[in-house]
């Protein structure tokens, strides 16, 4: 089924209208992917953590090869037999809708997620609970890598501010932000985010920043450190309290 996405004012629709459209050529969008505009529950989550971009390794493995079937994470334009130029058929962007819905029940990429979970989970927010969910600033896997990647505002342009509509037309009441080069390009990008505090506080063996405001009406914590990082088990809780206390 080919065509202009359906009209409408609901988020979910609007989200499935997204997961229709081709795939934008030559920006380094991974070949036979999909958007992903959200891991985990969004019907059920009110908290968000969010980064830049999806891992090409949500679709390919380590030597840019296509996950196999028993291995995908997601249902991908492979599995629905789609070229990259077609629209997805209502049904077809249903499927990998719910695919994104039940990320965290299938194959989810644990080594980068379970490092976010045991710093939130203590808190009430856990992505394997569907009471945490997590979302890119775009939703479009690419290869080179972000870091690397030369056409950053081409995948942004393609991206439609889709993920600003999520956080201002969903029911999420906090956003929480890893990392100091995921907080800049959050400032960079959402033009609604108000900053109130900063404030340097000491974990067990290191300094870190910890940032509080607002995007739209949603509260985010954000904190300079990368969470995947080496951080020990002390600096763990101790972000975990200092989450906590600004909550």
């Amino acid at each position: 089924m080919k065509g202009a996405p359906i009209s409408t004012t609901s988020l979910q629709t609007k989200i499935i209208n997204f997961i229709r459209q081709p795939i934008p050529d030559n920006i380094g969008v991974i070949r036979q992917s999909v958007p992903v505009l959200f891991f985990g529950n969004i019907e059920t989550a009110r908290s968000a953590t969010i980064s830049l971009n999806p891992s090409d390794l949500e679709f390919r493995d380590n030597k840019q090869q296509l996950l196999t079937a028993n291995k995908k994470r997601l249902v991908d334009r492979d599995i629905l037999h789609k070229k990259d130029t077609d629209y997805l058929s209502l049904e077809e962007a249903e499927k990998v809708y719910n695919s994104c819905i039940n990320y965290f029940n299938k194959f989810p990429y644990k080594q980068w997620f379970n490092q976010l979970n045991r710093i939130l989970s203590p808190l009430g927010f856990s992505y394997f609970e569907n009471s945490l969910i997590h979302l890119d600033i775009t939703p479009w896997a690419t290869y080179p890598k972000w870091a690397n990647l030369v056409t950053k505002q081409e995948v942004l342009k393609a991206s439609q501010h889709i993920s600003d509509y999520i956080i201002q037309q969903g029911k999420l009441k906090y956003l929480f932000i890893n990392g100091n080069g995921a907080f800049e390009h959050v400032k960079s990008y959402y033009s609604d985010i108000n900053v109130q505090t900063t404030e340097i506080i000491w974990l067990d063996s290191r300094k870190c920043t910890v940032y509080t405001g607002k995007i739209g009406n949603c509260r985010f914590i954000a904190w300079s450190l990368y969470v995947q990082a080496a951080l020990t088990i002390n600096d763990r809780n101790a972000l975990t309290m200092a989450i906590s206390e600004r909550l």
